[in-house]
């Protein structure tokens, strides 16, 4: 008990200054000096040499030692609080101690109290570590914008990247206070605290100081972080006085919840993508319709090229080889999705999933439904006119496929001699009946219009023909 103020209190509780505190003997006033990281005597509990009485270090009368004032009985505590050493010096003290003494930093807080200035430490060290990273971005690319940008936009750029650091360091302080808070209920359904809510937040502040590894080059994005959740645990696990499992509970919450979260609404995104209308699951690779056609041309040469100069008897063939994916078939903007449209009974998707063999099956299956008057079939936005085509003397200017969807604002025709045409839904009417003149004059069907060709209606010869 203190005799000024009558409050009890235990020596253990505070740390001091080594060798500057002597421990006297209740009983015969032996001294012995505290000497380990705290200034206390080692061990605790042991038999006075003088007395040979058994003594406790809470038992003992402390004073300072000889020529040492009170002041320097107690260590320097916290750098960044007690300001000695200069701005720049005590921050980097404090930082050293979040990365290599977590724990002597942690006790440290504990015995200081409430005006750690926790929250200052932590803006600074989070503006420097993600400032000095807009800097280097900045010094990369600040020849370039120079000889870019005229001086105006040079200084609404910078402007811009200010109130970008500005954000993200509000999101980070936001972040770390959810995290107090989650930590801080962690621990109190786990147990006792030795501390109110405020001095997790002081602690995790502090341990913020660990972040300083993330602006190592190239590597310090993997672990700074990490180093950061390793110090704020063991900070807790001494600045609270809790077990370590508990502080290993708390400090992994707010982390694992966050994890359970992205993972939560990244699946959401890609269930919503999936089975929204006119969107597939590989949305993100399909191509603009000019390329489509493009790339269905070159994969209709290279098939002739690889088997005799013919073309497949259906278009899926073409999904056989490792160049051509089912988002190829519905270019961007198509009303269709790889769930809407079948092969053989099984969708684009599954079909694409299966082993060479049964997709085969399946392609085998699909060309065989097929009437063998057929003069055109659909697979996706393609209406494929080459049946009965002949690709080796056949005119120049005869369709091979027709790209063409329910709210396409385009048409685009693939000719046989590679060219590709893009009309306006008005004019295709004529450019329609061109085509059949044509086909007539070479003993060819007539088609009718590759709009009302289906999956499971393809295009057959009229009546007129």
């Amino acid at each position: 008990m203190c005799p000024e103020c009558g409050t009890d209190f235990k020596p253990s509780q505070y740390t001091f200054a080594p060798n500057k505190v002597c421990f006297c003997c209740p009983h015969c006033g032996q001294e012995y000096y505290g000497q380990d990281a705290r200034g206390h005597p080692q061990p605790q509990s042991f038999d006075c040499v003088k007395c040979s009485e058994r003594i406790h270090l809470d038992e003992m009368v402390l004073r300072p030692a000889a020529d040492v004032s009170e002041e320097e009985t107690m260590p320097p505590l916290l750098p960044w609080a007690d300001r000695k050493g200069g701005v720049v010096g005590d921050w980097w003290r404090t930082c050293w101690m979040a990365l290599i003494r977590p724990h002597v930093l942690g006790d440290r807080v504990l015995q200081y109290g409430a005006k750690t200035r926790a929250l200052s430490f932590f803006s600074v060290t989070q503006l420097l570590i993600y400032g000095s990273f807009f800097a280097f971005f900045c010094v990369i690319f600040g020849l370039f914008t120079i000889a870019m940008m005229p001086g105006p936009n040079i200084l609404f750029v910078g402007l811009l990247l200010i109130l970008y650091l500005g954000f993200i360091f509000i999101l980070l302080l936001i972040y770390a206070v959810i995290g107090a808070l989650v930590t801080h209920l962690v621990l109190k359904m786990t147990g006792t605290v030795a501390k109110p809510l405020g001095h997790t937040i002081n602690l995790l502040f502090y341990s913020s100081g660990a972040n300083i590894a993330t602006i190592v080059p190239c590597l310090g994005w993997y672990f700074g972080w990490l180093w950061w959740l390793v110090s704020a645990i063991i900070m807790l696990r001494v600045g609270q006085q809790v077990a370590a499992w508990r502080a290993v509970l708390a400090g992994l919450a707010l982390p694992v919840i966050s994890m359970v979260i992205m993972i939560v609404l990244y699946s959401g995104a890609i269930a919503m993508t999936a089975f929204q209308p006119g969107l597939t699951p590989m949305a993100g690779r399909q191509m603009p319709p000019n390329l489509a056609v493009d790339m269905m041309n070159h994969e209709l040469g290279s098939y002739r090229a690889r088997n005799r100069n013919e073309l497949p008897d259906h278009a899926a063939r073409l999904l056989m080889g490792d160049s051509v994916s089912p988002e190829h078939f519905l270019p961007r903007g198509s009303t269709q999705t790889t769930l809407d449209v079948r092969v053989g009974g099984y969708t684009l998707d599954a079909l694409n999933a299966m082993s060479t063999d049964e997709k085969r099956a399946a392609i085998d299956l699909a060309a065989e439904r097929l009437p063998e008057d057929v003069i055109a079939h659909r697979l996706g936005a393609f209406v494929f006119t080459y049946h009965g085509i002949d690709p080796a003397d056949a005119d120049a200017n005869l369709w091979l496929a027709v790209l063409v969807d329910d709210d396409s604002t385009l048409v685009h025709l693939l000719q046989r001699d590679g060219r590709t045409r893009a009309v306006v839904p008005a004019d295709f009417e004529n450019h329609l009946e061109d085509q059949n003149r044509l086909r007539r004059r070479h003993g060819l069907p007539s088609l009718t219009d590759p709009r009302d060709v289906t999956h499971d209606q393809p295009m057959r010869p009229t009546s007129d023909d």
